[in-house]
């Protein structure tokens, strides 16, 4: 049974009532930022904050049972092999079984590619109890061609150990694997759903990542700055926004509250009644 990570009005420096389930494969929509990194960091216990984060219905979640894939993975002068053996003193596991089930060679790795190099880190998950994976966004650096090989990796990852995954991406390409989508910037929770996603910022995003169709076809690019701390965190680059100066004013005052729109929770007032 695959371990339920709840997380309840987690505020710190850079986050505001944050509420999150992250059960199965769980992923988090938005550009890396402080935010995500203090998400991070207070599931691992290392940041102060106010709010609860437990697992249900066992209570702790203890820092030995994550296991984090970095965003930037350093890639040390030592074999693969030296680098997991430290691994394995520290949570327990078959390194030679591990290298061979992820078909990992034995060489340095700073001679090793992207998804190479991506596999050496995996190869923790297999290492001791393992409940909550998080893969911060790695994606954004990666090859092309890497990018879905190393997602079937996690996922399939996450499945044989048990494990919850939180999978962070900037990118909306990636959400047919999730489970359940959070869209966050500004360090606030802007929408909950499934595949399709409705705030304004998630549908930048996704259409950002839209490859021009018919020849001479133009997209408009909207670029997305830092986000207000004053309303919702994405007016000042919103295009629903753009020519509507009543609706403008109204996000500027005020942050709007979740409300329903087909299946999803969105935190947007063009979704209000």
């Amino acid at each position: 049974m695959v371990t339920m990570i709840v997380v309840e009005n987690l505020s710190s420096k850079k986050l505001h009532d944050v509420s999150m389930v992250i059960e199965g494969i769980t992923c988090v929509l938005g550009d890396w930022d402080k935010d995500k990194e203090q998400l991070v960091s207070a599931l691992l216990g290392k940041t102060k904050f106010e709010g609860k984060v437990f697992k249900y219905p066992e209570g702790t979640l203890r820092r030995e049972q994550v296991r984090v894939i970095p965003r930037e993975m350093e890639r040390i002068n030592v074999k693969a092999s030296q680098f997991l053996k430290y691994l394995a003193r520290k949570y327990g596991g078959n390194c030679e079984a591990i290298m061979s089930f992820l078909q990992i060679e034995d060489k340095k790795m700073t001679e090793m590619g992207d998804l190479e190099l991506f596999k050496v880190y995996l190869a923790q998950a297999f290492m001791g109890k393992v409940s909550l994976i998080i893969s911060e966004d790695f994606l954004e650096l990666f090859e092309e061609q890497a990018k879905v090989k190393a997602i079937k990796y996690l996922v399939k990852t996450a499945n044989l150990v048990k494990s919850s995954l939180l999978l962070f991406t900037s990118s909306a390409e990636y959400l047919d694997f999730c489970n359940r989508t959070y869209v966050i910037y500004g360090g606030r929770v802007l929408e909950e759903g499934k595949r399709e996603l409705f705030h304004p910022y998630a549908v930048t995003l996704r259409n950002s990542a839209i490859s021009l169709g018919k020849p001479m076809e133009r997209l408009e690019v909207i670029e997305i700055g830092k986000p207000s701390e004053r309303g919702c965190p994405f007016h000042e680059y919103c295009y629903a926004t753009k020519n509507n100066k009543e609706l403008f004013k109204k996000c500027l005052m005020h942050m709007p509250p979740m409300f329903a729109k087909d299946g999803n929770k969105v935190a947007c007032w063009l979704y209000e009644g």
